[in-house]
């Protein structure tokens, strides 16, 4: 789904469509325009068009995984500001990558608190 605003850009790139439909509701909610995407192949092809201000990105993706997509995020400069927001129930996964080295990234264990994920990106929204 994409809403066209002013408001900032959220990617979700998730393939589980409840989680994918959560993550949209509560981002709208929050301010942002959103775009769901399913798979890791179309989200590197939309991540050459777009500069999100926020992405979330769940790891276990079809055709790109999501550790490949946070890796071609970081080396693109344009996309250097933007949030990212992993979320996965894989906690080994997770855990292969280091927040501490990246000051725009969080980090969640699925299930996530939909009151836990709008107080972040209200936050980040705040936050240019």
């Amino acid at each position: 789904m994409t809403e066209t605003s002013s408001a900032p850009l959220a990617l979700i790139i998730e393939d589980d469509e409840m989680s994918s439909d959560i993550f949209s509701i509560t981002l709208r909610d929050a301010g942002y325009a959103t775009e769901v995407i399913k798979n890791g192949e179309a989200a590197l092809a939309r991540l050459a068009q777009v500069t999100p201000h926020v992405i979330t990105l769940d790891i276990n993706l079809p055709r790109v995984s999501g550790l490949q997509i946070y890796e071609y995020i970081r080396t693109q400069e344009r996309l250097q500001r933007t949030w990212v927001v992993i979320m996965s129930a894989n906690a080994y996964q997770a855990s292969t990558i280091d927040e501490t080295q990246d000051e725009r990234l969080f980090k969640f264990l699925k299930p996530i608190s939909v009151a836990q994920l709008k107080r972040l990106v209200t936050a980040l929204r705040e936050e240019k």
